[in-house]
């Protein structure tokens, strides 16, 4: 699901983009640096720029099929494939000698940008030279943090503020790890039904970026977790649905464009401040700590998890009632149902193959099949953001959810020593901008 870039009717002559609402692929921030090399018109007005993607959601441990018509035609309609590819002669993964010359190779540039960024920190082409071979490195962390302060040197530069946006999203906004809330313990695992996804085809390496980084899907083992009991308090969920119909009756209703590709009826949490302050305490005293409970392996602190987007959906019997098959631009997603499945029928987040997973020490026998996973209100599923999930439909009433997508802020060198201390790659450029 992609949130849509849109030129200010105010900026048109200019070209200069509104970025609230974007994003662009790191893969696209590196092309694009090949061919524009000074920031202006870096995206044509017919273009889009991405911010993620969108999930919808049904019942713990609870199984339904998905109608095998149904799901075709949305598979057929574009639904993007499955992150991930075959074995290919080429690029990261081809061979152990390609892969150290190309780290060699791209650690060498980030050495050259860093002395030219010493020598000039105002040159807004470096910085983004900069946060992109880093991105290459693996180092999202320092990325991020590079081009944050490249786009506070260099204001106004539309290639670093998306070049950001890309990165960071809107987590400045949200519970960004300053914790000063007592965590609330997370559920107990037997509060949590947990389901594997298919393994990965043999050859098989993920794509190269972020959220394939951040989150290894080759086994498929335990990717999908669904509460049985809620999370947040039902009777606060009701007070967050008053509130998200207060704010779209006193604007002009809810919006239906917020995003390019798989849009939904929605409003982000970001544009309601009752709602953002709500959702902030959550984050820090509930719902990051079950998120990094789920998923221990993945997962070493809490507060290393930041929100890219958050947003509240309403499916509608009588409007839109369903989401088709996509894949999330997250690390992981998750969507807190905020009403009871007593008043609507059907929903829940669609998977296209999913089986509950074994008892430890044992291996499951059972096939994987479509179904869709709920909650009822409070309840949380939360799931590997590259796994292709859809919406499923209801057919009466109406069902309100918060999707959720997150990354970690963390870098591929890992966490814990000095040398690779967040923001360790702006230190020796922090003192060429200090004050003498």
């Amino acid at each position: 699901r992609r949130l849509v870039g849109k030129t200010h009717p105010d900026k048109h002559k200019s070209g200069i983009l509104t970025m609230d609402r974007s994003r662009l692929s790191w893969l696209s921030v590196l092309s694009l640096l090949l061919v524009h090399r000074h920031g202006h018109g870096f995206v044509p007005r017919h273009q889009s720029l991405s911010l993620g993607t969108t999930t919808s959601w049904r019942a713990p441990s609870v199984l339904t099929p998905l109608n095998a018509a149904k799901s075709k035609s949305k598979k057929s309609a574009g639904g993007k494939k499955q992150g991930g590819s075959k074995k290919v002669s080429g690029g990261f993964g081809a061979s152990t000698a390609k892969s150290d010359d190309v780290t060699a190779a791209l650690k060498e540039a980030v050495g050259v940008q860093r002395k030219a960024l010493r020598a000039n920190p105002y040159d807004p082409d470096s910085w983004v030279r900069y946060g992109a071979y880093l991105m290459k490195l693996g180092e999202y962390a320092e990325a991020e943090r590079a081009f944050e302060l490249g786009a506070k040197t260099c204001p106004g530069n539309e290639m670093l503020d998306a070049s950001l946006l890309t990165l960071q999203g809107h987590s400045s906004i949200y519970y960004h790890g300053e914790r000063t809330m007592e965590v609330v313990p997370p559920p107990p695992d037997e509060d949590f039904a947990t389901f594997d996804v298919p393994p990965q085809p043999s050859g098989w390496v993920s794509d190269p970026d972020r959220h394939d980084a951040q989150l290894s899907r080759k086994s498929g083992a335990r990717l999908v977790h669904a509460s049985k009991v809620p999370v947040i308090d039902p009777a606060e969920c009701a007070w967050a649905i008053e509130a998200a119909e207060r704010h779209a009756a006193a604007n002009g209703g809810w919006l239906s464009d917020r995003h390019a590709s798989a849009p939904t009826t929605d409003m982000a949490i970001k544009d309601v401040p009752e709602l953002l302050a709500w959702f902030n305490e959550k984050l820090e005293t509930c719902l990051f700590p079950m998120l990094a409970a789920r998923f221990p392996d993945q997962i070493s602190d809490p507060d290393d998890i930041r929100v890219h987007d958050g947003f509240i959906v309403r499916y509608d019997a009588t409007g839109q009632n369903s989401l088709a098959v996509h894949q999330d631009e997250s690390t992981f997603s998750f969507t807190i149902a905020l009403n009871s499945q007593s008043e609507y029928e059907g929903g829940g987040t669609f998977f296209e193959a999913i089986r509950p997973t074994a008892k430890d020490g044992e291996i499951s026998e059972e096939a994987f099949v479509p179904g869709a996973l709920n909650a009822d209100a409070g309840g949380v599923v939360c799931f590997g953001g590259k796994l292709r999930h859809g919406g499923q439909a209801i057919s009466s009433g109406r069902r309100y959810i918060i999707p959720l997508f997150v990354y970690l802020d963390a870098n591929k060198s890992g966490s814990g020593k000095t040398k690779t201390k967040k923001g360790y790659s702006l230190e020796s450029i922090k003192e060429t901008l200090a004050p003498s």
